[in-house]
């Protein structure tokens, strides 16, 4: 029997108020829409996400085959 798997996509967030972290998994491929509001689960604190430091410029996972 083959191996089997799921994709998910996690992001992690940094709180631009008090600096906590989380994370949320998704199945979706894509980024996040430029616009969209978060609130921390943390303080509460609600306002835009953006990327960090040009994230996607890092080096990817090379699968042996």
């Amino acid at each position: 029997m083959k191996h089997k798997y799921t994709f998910e996509r996690i992001y992690h967030f940094t709180c631009g108020d008090c600096q906590g972290w989380w994370s949320y998994a998704s199945s979706e491929d894509g980024t996040i829409p430029e616009h969209y509001e978060m609130n921390c689960p943390h303080c509460g604190y609600k306002h835009y996400v953006e990327e960090k430091d040009k994230f996607n410029n890092i080096r990817r996972i090379k699968w042996r085959t």
